[in-house]
């Protein structure tokens, strides 16, 4: 004979498939810090403990998960009165999932600092960005702290509406930005050097990627929350819980592609060139002089000769004052990025 049936796919049923699409996407974290440390160990000190520090905020908010949902189907078995509160593993996971969104913003803005040296609007371009940033992490954590004060789920959700609608749209403002940015850094540094177009190109292709999948992210989490608020279906936790480990994975896939991108050859974007072949083109010998016989002077037509000749031509551009900063011109953000 079965149970009651209470319905808890719409609530339970998320908060299942959310933390294990977190924990599946944490064992590609483990993956890119194991590669990190294998292919760059001679990076600085300031990278590499920003790589320790952002796989300890993804480990912590994994283990918070892995709490969130032992509370829900063990220590509250049985017990439908627990989904309606909060409990404390949920808000150190939220707040550590907003601190991991920040340091990853906060590190592609300093990058852009870094790129736009002596330009006159850097300072109130990237100060505005980086108040929108602290916005969505102080909306983040007023979350947690209304949610701690009164973790009674229907109360604290209809006072956390605000906050969580400004929190995930400053979050994507601030993911677009970056990808802008970054995209028309990238698009000035070309000099026409097909080496040097071809890195910009990996480079550009990675930024749009990771900008498009994270600003994707946070929209997905507003729209099902916006569409869902006023029912029992949490069906926005499914991306809220994974959101970290993109986050991350997304910073440690822009470190760790590096090497190839300093290592891409011409044949992904080789020079425009044309070739002339001169095989068919035929001219008459020179006259010969020829003193046999009498000693008198005569000529001969020879056989047409062919031409094995081609001629090239390169649309190869080299400028003054580029010809050494060709081989890092695109390799300028690879340099940035690894501070």
């Amino acid at each position: 004979m079965t149970g009651l049936n209470i319905h808890l796919d719409g609530s339970v049923g998320c908060f299942f498939a959310g933390i294990l699409l977190s924990g599946v996407l944490y064992g590609c974290t483990c993956a890119q810090v194991l590669y990190y440390i294998k292919e760059y160990p001679k990076d600085s000190k300031g990278l590499k403990l920003l790589v320790a520090f952002v796989w300890a905020l993804d480990t912590a908010t994994t283990i918070e998960n892995g709490q969130v949902l032992w509370y829900f189907t063990i220590s509250s078995h049985q017990n439908p009165a627990a989904l309606e509160f909060a409990p404390p593993s949920f808000r150190a996971q939220y707040s550590l999932s907003a601190i991991s969104v920040f340091v990853v913003q906060c590190h592609y803005l300093s990058t852009i600092w870094r790129l736009l040296v002596e330009k006159w609007y850097r300072l109130p371009m990237l100060s505005t960005i980086l108040l929108i940033s602290v916005i969505s992490l102080a909306c983040g954590l007023a979350d947690v702290y209304i949610t701690t004060s009164n973790n009674y789920v229907p109360i604290a959700f209809a006072r956390v509406k605000i906050p969580a609608y400004l929190q995930t749209i400053a979050a994507c403002v601030t993911d677009v930005f970056i990808t802008i940015a970054l995209c028309w850094i990238l698009r000035g540094k070309r000099t026409g050097l097909a080496q040097s177009e071809s890195r910009i190109w990996w480079l550009t292709f990675s930024m749009v990627n990771r900008g498009v999948l994270t600003a994707v992210l946070q929209i997905v989490v507003l729209v099902t929350y916006a569409a869902l608020e006023n029912s029992n279906v949490l069906l926005w936790l499914v991306f809220h819980f994974p959101g970290t480990q993109i986050y991350t994975n997304s910073l440690l896939a822009v470190l760790n592609v590096r090497h190839f991108v300093l290592e891409s050859k011409r044949t992904k974007f080789p020079s425009l060139k044309s070739a002339i072949p001169l095989s068919k083109v035929k001219r008459a010998a020179a006259a010969a002089p020829d003193f046999a016989g009498s000693g008198s002077y005569s000529s001969q037509q020879h056989q047409q000769s062919v031409l094995p000749t081609v001629i090239t031509i390169s649309t190869d551009i080299i400028r003054d004052q580029e010809v050494h900063a060709a081989n890092d011109t695109a390799a300028g953000y690879v340099k940035s990025t690894a501070w």
